[in-house]
């Protein structure tokens, strides 16, 4: 089960609509903290899934040799897993009081979900033959 692809794009659907739920109750902050907390956490299970279940670092290491949807897919997912990490520190600063570095987390917390959205349409073309 875990090797099917549309197991794998349900989840990933999942974890897409549970990140414009964090979205949607930004203003409860709590809430948000909690459900982006889950996204970002369900979100790096499955690329440990990929990594480990599918050999998704394999297939991307032929990087020259892969077909172009699959390398627009890896560079927006390498991009989307990098923001992760900027947002987890906005957002943990902006949590600890630093009002200042709001403006910023929201400007990257738009550019996450945009890429977001753009790593789970790539998949689909990625893996289409």
């Amino acid at each position: 089960m875990l090797n099917n692809p549309v197991f794998l794009q349900m989840q990933s659907f999942f974890a897409l609509a549970l990140m414009f739920t964090g979205v949607y109750f930004r203003n409860k902050r709590s809430l948000h903290i909690k459900i982006m907390l889950t996204t970002i956490i369900l979100d790096l299970l499955i690329i440990a899934e990929l990594v480990f279940f599918r050999n998704a670092t394999g297939k991307a290491m032929r990087f020259v040799s892969n077909p172009l949807a699959l390398n627009i897919h890896v560079f927006l997912a390498i991009t989307y897993t990098l923001l992760l990490v900027v947002i987890l520190v906005t957002g943990y600063r902006l949590y600890r009081g630093q009002e200042s570095i709001r403006k910023y987390h929201k400007a990257i917390g738009i550019t996450t979900v945009i890429a977001r959205i753009l790593v789970f349409v790539s998949s689909f073309w990625a893996v289409s033959r």
